[in-house]
Formats: C-alpha cells, sequence, structure tokens
C-alpha cells in the first residue's frame, strides 16, 4: 500500500528541514490510517456475510470485482498519465509542519483507490478464510514499516556517521 505518491511522501518528509518529526508524524497516521481502513473493511465483509459454507460462487464474484476495479483503475491512469499534475499538497512536503503530516499520512492511506481495493480484498480474504481481524497486523506492520524505511535509513545511517567521526576525531 505503500507505492506511489505514498512512498515519495515518505521520502520528501525523511528530506525535509523537520525530517523526523514529520516523518514520524506520517508514520503514525500511515498506520493509523492502514488500521482503521482494515478494521472497516474486515467488518464490512463480516457484516455483508461475505463468508459462508459454500460461498465458493460468492468468491468468484468478489474476485472478479476486486479484478475489475483495479483494471479499471490501471488503464483509468494510463490514459491519464500525459495530463497529470502534481497534486498541490506535495508541494508543501518540504515546509509542512508534523500536524500535516500526520494528516496526509492518513488520509493518503484511507483515500487511495488502490488502497480501499487492497484493504477491501485483504478484509475479504481473511473473514472468507475464517481469520481473525489480528491476522490483518502483518499487512498493517508492512505498511508501516515501509513507510517508516526512509526515516529509518538517515537515522541509522546518521548514527552510524557520527560513531565514524567520534573514532577518527573529525567531528
Amino acid at each position: 500500500m505503500m507505492l506511489g505518491p505514498q512512498a515519495i511522501s515518505s521520502i520528501f518528509f525523511a528530506t525535509s528541514k523537520r525530517s523526523r518529526p514529520n516523518s514520524w508524524a506520517y508514520v503514525a497516521g500511515g498506520a493509523l490510517g492502514a488500521t482503521l481502513g482494515m478494521l472497516v473493511a474486515y467488518y464490512s465483509a463480516k457484516l455483508l456475510g461475505v463468508a459462508t459454507d459454500n460461498s465458493e460462487q460468492g468468491d468468484d464474484i468478489l474476485t472478479w470485482v476486486i479484478v475489475a476495479l483495479l483494471v479499471f483503475l490501471t488503464i483509468k491512469t494510463f490514459l491519464g498519465r500525459e495530463t497529470a499534475k502534481t497534486p498541490k499538497w506535495m508541494g508543501k512536503l518540504q515546509e509542512a509542519e508534523p500536524k500535516f503530516a500526520f494528516r496526509l499520512g492518513l488520509t493518503l492511506i484511507l483515500l487511495m483507490p488502490t488502497d480501499i481495493i487492497i484493504m477491501l480484498s485483504a478484509g475479504a480474504y481473511l473473514v472468507l478464510n475464517e481469520f481473525a481481524f489480528t491476522e490483518s497486523f502483518l499487512l498493517i506492520g508492512t505498511t508501516t514499516l515501509i513507510a517508516a524505511l526512509p526515516i529509518l535509513s538517515i537515522v541509522i545511517v546518521g548514527q552510524r556517521q557520527t560513531k565514524r567521526c567520534q573514532v577518527y576525531g573529525s567531528g
């Protein structure tokens, strides 16, 4: 779920003036968005009765609906690539405050059509296979980790660089 503008935003925040607070706020917003989205997807699938003992035909319909949505979005994106413009919010990333970063992380996960489809399909899969909601923590955790990779890289490299400077007496 962290492809496209989600990953780009994570990189921009990690290289912004207030990289640490912005990045961690963005990661927290993304984690909350993924958790809320999966809660809605999982319990919607349960409420809609997606899982029944003899739901093979329902499984096929759900699978084809998800595939059709993904194909539609792929074609729409491909056809619109010539006229696509950079979203206005992307221009604010370098000068952002943590509050903006948190809201962006939350809304990018909750409102991106591809992420919605991923969460709906994951929620339906969990329900169809009679898994508990807690099984979605792997998806949520992976999404959160990918969002955190740019700032984690900077923190780790920065700590190693500081130690290296101390060892060689240049910092």
